[in-house]
């Protein structure tokens, strides 16, 4: 092997661990991010820095007041709530009590006076359903790169049946950027896949070994499907997600509940999968030798986000 070919390998090398650190510290972050947000949104607003608190209760403290004006035709909400010059003070004011002239506005306004805040339970959810979403984006944002950085090491893997037109082939200056479309090409089709999918092209494809059981991939292709209706039905159930997951003792409409158990041990799953797929990777592809920490996956995990 020349040097070229060895300082090429050792720079593809560090850009691959690159990545799998950015994949770890994001993870750290999304984590901490949680735990502190939990803490300050317990009884919110209490545990708000001291500026910020007392300027959300003072205009709490006045909405009933204003409420009661604008319906009798009275004064612009913002002036009456008395907003400051502080951008971030009067952007919390403005979206915390936006629920309420969100209800004036809709016609249910008569007997809003009588609410005395506009604080509703459901930030814990939000932020465990944040977490859980993040975390799968994470982990899918880390398995496109895994890919990319085996189609520089080995492009031979883009040979395929499919085919390409001339016109698109012409438009690239070179070998190089020929091979970087494909592979982009190679990893929407990949990303297209769902975890356990994924996971199986890996290993039967590409032929990494990951010690994944098939309770873990289970798992994960239960905790995709929760991430699947957060994001696109508003967290609560439908049918289709019944009938992928095998939740038949939910009712469509209702919302998936998301413990706090639950969405960590899915962090913590995501974190040890990108582990695994950092060492399978590195050592089949990188160094023969190379030798990451044992992980021990013979944990059970829950069937249910809810136990």
């Amino acid at each position: 092997m020349t040097q070229a070919v060895e300082n090429t390998e050792a720079t593809l090398w560090e850009q691959y661990r690159d990545t799998y650190l950015n994949f770890i510290t994001s993870m750290s972050q999304i984590r901490i991010l949680t735990f502190v947000n939990e803490a300050v949104f317990e009884d919110f607003p209490l545990n708000l820095p001291d500026g910020l608190r007392h300027a959300l209760l003072d205009a709490v403290g006045e909405l009933p007041r204003v409420v009661q004006e604008m319906l009798e035709g009275g004064k612009e909400e913002g002036a009456s709530l008395g907003l400051t010059d502080d951008e971030t003070t009067s952007d919390l004011v403005f979206w915390t009590t936006l629920p309420f002239f969100a209800y004036l506005y809709s016609g249910a306004g008569p007997g809003l006076a009588e609410r005395s805040l506009p604080f509703e339970p459901g930030f814990e959810t939000l932020l465990r359903s944040q977490s859980l979403i993040m975390a799968f984006a994470c982990l899918d944002a880390f398995k496109a790169d895994i890919l990319r950085a085996i189609c520089k090491v080995v492009p031979e893997i883009l040979r395929s049946k499919k085919k390409i037109e001339w016109k698109t082939a012409l438009t690239f200056g070179s070998r190089e950027e020929l091979l970087l479309h494909l592979a982009e090409r190679y990893v929407l089709e990949f990303n297209w896949l769902s975890v356990p999918k994924r996971l199986d092209f890996l290993c039967a494809e590409i032929g990494l070994d990951i010690p994944v059981t098939e309770a873990e991939v289970e798992f994960f292709g239960y905790a995709e499907n929760v991430r699947h209706i957060l994001v696109h039905n508003g967290g609560k159930v439908s049918q289709e997600f019944i009938e992928r997951t095998g939740y038949r003792d939910l009712t469509v409409g209702e919302f998936v509940p998301v413990t706090k158990g639950w969405e960590y041990e899915v962090v913590v799953r995501v974190v040890v999968l990108g582990q695994c797929l950092f060492d399978a990777v590195s050592q089949k592809f990188f160094y023969d030798d190379y030798q990451g920490p044992k992980i021990n996956w013979n944990i059970p995990p829950p069937d249910k986000p809810w136990k």
